[in-house]
């Protein structure tokens, strides 16, 4: 009775032993999952963090390239404007120089 005792004890230390084994090995496998979820969790962080970025920058050069076009269409509207000046100065220049061409004329009629 006492050998059956030792006996059934012996196989309950095995049993434990491989529960003791699978349980460590379980918790090895979670510390792993745990570990890469972690890792997976602080890459996600970073990319939302870099996407948050991205998004900031793309808004600030949005604006930036919202201010250029504003000053191009200021330049071009007062180039326009100078152009407009030119061109009614050399007008003004073209009426002046058939005048004074008409003039010359005359004074060369009168003279012979």
């Amino acid at each position: 009775r006492l050998e059956n005792l030792n006996s059934e004890l012996k196989n309950i230390q095995i049993n434990l032993d491989e529960s003791n084994s699978a349980m460590e090995r379980r918790r090895l496998e979670y510390d792993l999952l745990d570990g890469t979820l972690g890792e997976v969790y602080s890459d996600l962080r970073a990319q939302v963090e870099l996407n948050s970025d991205l998004e900031q920058s793309s808004k600030t050069l949005e604006a930036e390239h919202a201010a250029e076009v504003m000053k191009l269409h200021d330049d071009i509207r007062n180039l326009t404007e100078s152009l407009s000046i030119v061109e009614s100065k050399w007008g003004e220049t073209l009426v002046e120089l058939s005048s004074s061409e008409s003039e010359l004329s005359s004074l060369r009629i009168e003279k012979l």
